[in-house]
């Protein structure tokens, strides 16, 4: 037998470890090892190892037929070594490979093992060797309890085996739901828990209601210690004195109430005020009584002492009425009577205006006057038919305009119209003024003149180089014939100049003619110029086509126009009249819109034997009186050598072009003074 290094005996090896072993010799797998036999090792139950220092192993015990055999546990029993090889090993394991151990000097035999007791442990096996298992075990067949509260049982402790551990043989009871009796029902180790027990609870209501707190009472329930008062009598109090559940009941408490009367009412409810019920509204505070319907002082009547419905009267004179004394919106009393409204004091001994006076400031007895102008007469004031003021003078009797500065038809017009035109043609003359060649004259300053007041007169003196003619009173046409072509040495002047007389005095100082002239202009542009500003005397451009004009003013001088070429058919004429006075504006008016003042050129056209037909001149019939503003009459003007301009009420410019050709021997100027049918006043400017 081979030996090897000494083995650490089983029983110190681990548990593990040993069972390990046991399977390697078992299986042969560790050859020619000294063993010991298994059942020497094995204890109680066959499963117990022998784990004494010196305790051996027999590979083969474990699979002779009564290995499975409890041996012996008497004290006298020791632990036999087998010594025989035993069975072969079975076939099942014969392919396993041999596990030859170091040679650890295991001796051929050990000595034999006895069990060694050790304490107790509850596990199902005998430790302490003594033929009995688990027991003494400490706290085994102690009283014990399972469950708490109603579900609490007895029992004792005994091992369970399986788990190693002392249970108590006790079984809980079931828990109920927990009721109020002292006991844990639901046994969960709270007593009463969830009832509210001790908590504060009243008994009773109203007054009688009293303070306690829950306990268990009979039948397991919870009730209130509490101990409710005695009921009394209910009284308003806002308290539930007879303890009904109801506060101050029957004593109607907030039904609608009122306190006072008149104004004073005030609306409130029932309440209750020092343990009784009463109205809450406070009356209102008497005021001094108004005209209102109301009783504001509060005495049960209303507006008395205030004369309401009493007779009254407002107004005076023709204003007065009657009625009562009713209330007005502002509280005081006044009149029903109609407000009736004054008018006019009318001259009628009454008061109509309702002043308190009687025709008043109608001026009665005052001095009066009845008419105008000439027909004014003197009177005083009286009331008349129609209760208006009436003078008591008549007027005097209207007679004919006469030019007399007077109003002689009574109309409110002093010498209107044409009154004052016939003495104006009669005092005074509007002149027209020819110069030739006045640049080689003495007469070379283009200024106005009175020189030109002793020109030749154009019927009596056709030669010479200044020549001039008037108008003579009786509306004709007079002319000055020219004497070589109108051109840049010659002049052209206006004159207006009265006599005298008291009206032809007025006429020289209110009264303008004016003349204008245009060289290479149309009537118009003569047309456009306004009258007030022209100069005294006006001299065209020489390079550009111009216009202007002279006004004769108040002087009685002539005012000249120069010219700055031929005269001809390119050029245009205009002649204007006004008048103007602020003291005798219907006089001023009058005239302007009843004279006429005619500009007027003709040609004289050729004798067949040679010269000027001298026939065609300005005082032939079809150029007399004629009451038509347009000059001369078309129609006797058959060859179209004759044109005129003529001023108008309205105060400007009229214009007209020359006729044809150039101002020349042949040719004749004309000026006309006329009287003609007023137009209408408004008309004029």
């Amino acid at each position: 037998m081979k030996t090897g290094p000494a083995l650490m005996p089983l029983a110190r090896l681990p548990f593990g470890l040993a069972m390990v072993g046991l399977a390697l010799m078992a299986t042969g797998c560790v050859e020619d090892f000294p063993a010991t036999s298994a059942a020497a090792l094995l204890g109680d139950a066959g499963g117990r190892l022998d784990m004494t220092p010196d305790a051996t192993i027999d590979p083969d015990a474990a699979l002779r037929p009564d290995a499975t055999s409890r041996p012996d546990v008497g004290p006298e029993a020791d632990a036999r070594v087998v010594t025989d090889a035993g069975p072969e090993p079975i076939d099942a394991l014969a392919d396993m490979p041999t596990i030859t151990p170091p040679d650890v000097g295991v001796p051929d035999a050990a000595p034999d093992m006895a069990c060694v007791p050790v304490d107790e442990i509850c596990n199902g096996l005998d430790e302490d060797c003594d033929g009995m298992v688990d027991e003494d075990l400490p706290g085994a067949d102690e009283p014990c309890q399972l469950g708490v509260g109603a579900c609490a049982r007895p029992g004792v402790m005994r091992c369970t085996p399986q788990t190693g551990a002392m249970d108590c043989t006790a079984m809980p009871g079931t828990e109920i739901p927990e009721v109020c009796n002292g006991i844990d029902d639901d046994c969960d180790a709270m007593i009463d828990e969830g009832l509210a027990l001790g908590e504060p609870c009243m008994a009773g209501t109203g007054v009688c209601q009293a303070a306690g707190v829950n306990v268990c009472g009979d039948a397991d329930t919870v009730v209130c210690d509490a101990q409710a008062g005695v009921p009394g009598v209910e009284i308003c109090n806002a308290l539930d004195d007879d303890c009904d559940g109801t506060l101050d009941e029957g004593f109607g408490l907030s039904d609608a109430c009122e306190s006072g009367v008149g104004a004073c009412l005030r609306v409130g409810a029932i309440a209750c005020f020092e343990d009784v019920a009463a109205c809450d509204a406070e009356a209102g505070a008497p005021i001094d009584e108004i005209c209102n319907d109301v009783d504001d002082d509060c005495d049960g009547t209303s507006d008395e002492g205030l004369g309401k419905g009493d007779d009254c009267a407002r107004g005076q004179g023709e204003c007065l009425a009657t009625g009562e004394n009713v209330c007005a919106d502002d509280g005081s009393v006044v009149c029903s009577a109609a407000v009736i409204q004054p008018v006019g004091e009318r001259c009628n001994t009454l008061d109509d205006d309702c002043d308190g006076f009687t025709d008043e400031d109608l001026q009665l007895s005052e001095r009066c006057i009845v008419g105008v102008g000439e027909c004014a007469n003197d009177g005083q004031n009286i009331c008349g038919p129609n209760q208006d003021v009436i003078c008591s003078a008549v007027a005097n009797p209207a007679a004919d305009e006469v030019c007399d500065g007077r109003d002689n038809d009574c109309d409110g017009a002093t010498d209107e119209g044409d009154t004052c035109a016939a003495d104006a043609i009669a005092g005074c003359q509007v002149w027209l003024g020819w110069q030739d060649r006045y640049r080689h004259n003495l007469q070379r300053s283009l200024s106005p003149s009175e020189t030109w007041a002793n020109c030749p007169r154009a019927l009596e003196d056709q030669g010479g180089d200044v020549r001039c003619t008037s108008t003579r009173g009786d509306s004709n046409y007079q002319s000055i014939a020219l004497d070589g072509i109108a051109n840049a040495d010659d002049l052209i002047g206006v004159r207006f100049a009265c006599d005298g007389g008291e009206i032809s005095s007025w006429v020289q100082d209110h009264c303008e003619v004016f003349l204008a002239y245009g060289d290479r202009t149309t009537p118009a542009q003569i047309e456009a110029l306004d009258p007030q500003s022209c100069g005294s005397t006006f001299s065209p451009s020489i390079f550009e086509p111009d216009a202007g004009c002279v006004r004769t003013g108040h002087d009685a001088l002539f005012h000249p126009i120069a010219f700055v070429g031929g005269v001809n058919f390119d050029d245009s004429w205009g002649v204007a009249l006004r008048c103007s006075d602020a003291d005798l504006p219907d006089r001023a008016a009058g005239l302007q819109s009843s004279l006429l003042v005619h500009f007027a050129l003709q040609e004289q056209g050729f004798s067949p034997l040679g010269g000027c037909n001298r026939n065609r001149i300005f005082n032939q019939p079809d150029w007399v009186e004629s009451d038509d503003t347009a000059c001369p009459l078309i129609g006797s003007d058959v060859e179209g050598r004759e044109t005129c301009a003529s001023s108008s009420a309205d105060g400007q410019f009229h214009g007209v072009k020359t006729s044809r050709g150039q101002l020349g021997s042949c040719w004749s100027m004309g000026v006309a003074f006329k009287r003609l049918a007023p137009l209408n006043a408004e008309a004029i400017p």
